[in-house]
């Protein structure tokens, strides 16, 4: 009997204290998974780039690491129809 009364404790516990995430979501139909996997790839990354002190130089990590950018991209290549002259101007003159 009184492990039964335990459980009933425990369990009035949890919900009391799951009660406002369980109200959140049936309002906003938000979860906190989404944020707790983007604060864990931020911590991840934090891990990899530990020498960087400059608070921007840390976002555009985040960025280029979250979005799947190339840091180092390359130029675009373009071709003159016809000839097929390559050109490397950001305008093309033609």
């Amino acid at each position: 009997m009184q492990d039964k009364e335990l459980y009933q404790q425990v369990l009035g516990l949890t919900i009391k204290e799951r009660l406002s995430n369980v109200v959140s979501y049936r309002t906003h139909r938000i979860i906190k998974a989404v944020a707790e996997g983007m604060n864990s790839k931020i911590m991840s990354i934090r891990g990899l780039v530990d020498g960087i002190r400059i608070l921007t130089k840390f976002k555009l990590a985040v960025f280029f690491h979250c979005h799947g950018m190339d840091r180092y991209p390359r130029k675009r290549r373009m071709v003159h129809r016809g000839t097929n002259e390559l050109c490397l101007a950001r305008k093309c003159p033609r």
